[in-house]
């Protein structure tokens, strides 16, 4: 924690977006404020799965999702209200 009140960064917002922001910029020796309007923890829909794309870079940044067991989604449909329909695997 940085006692003088002095940052070289501040961050609004405590999302998905906003702590990897603070954490990368931690770990390049950035010293960093981040402020967040509610109080951890607290739902978000944001956070209601991890998408594959972004699953490397979160355990780069410290996260352990491999050692968590977490659900993997690789299907993807999208439906049309016509009763069309397109379905996508992500492959293993």
């Amino acid at each position: 924690m940085n006692s003088s009140n002095s940052y070289d960064v501040a961050i609004a917002g405590g999302g998905l977006a906003g702590l990897a922001l603070s954490i990368q910029l931690a770990k390049a020796g950035y010293s960093v404020v981040l402020f967040e309007k509610d109080r951890y923890p607290f739902h978000k829909v944001c956070g209601e799965y991890i998408s594959l794309e972004s699953w490397n870079f979160l355990e780069e940044l410290g996260l352990p999702l491999s050692d968590w067991g977490l659900p993997v989604i690789r299907r993807v449909l999208v439906s049309a209200p016509d009763g069309e329909s397109k379905a996508n695997e992500v492959p293993k």
